[in-house]
């Protein structure tokens, strides 16, 4: 597993909400606070884990899909965000 980008801001964040921008979807208000995580698993599939304050959630979305469904959900509160964890939750999908 490899964490492509962490944060909260940059680059990514722009690619982010082009993401979901070319699959004619507008989420939540991404804003330069919103963390999250693009996890890239045997350089095939990747994975965005990122926060949705609105909810209180962070959000789980297939990046390899041409739909931006989220695929599952967590609550934020004590979220781990370790390559640990997530590693764990993408492997139990996988």
């Amino acid at each position: 597993m490899t964490i492509i980008y962490s944060g909260t801001n940059g680059p990514m964040l722009k690619y982010v909400k082009d993401w979901f921008g070319d699959r004619g979807y507008e989420p939540f208000e991404i804003t330069n606070e919103t963390m999250f995580k693009i996890v890239r698993i045997n350089n095939n599939s990747k994975w965005l884990f990122i926060e949705n304050s609105e909810y209180d959630e962070i959000e789980l979305y297939d990046m390899n899909s041409g739909c931006a469904e989220c695929y599952d959900d967590f609550k934020s509160k004590g979220f781990d965000w370790s390559e640990n964890n997530l590693l764990s939750i993408v492997k139990e999908i996988e």
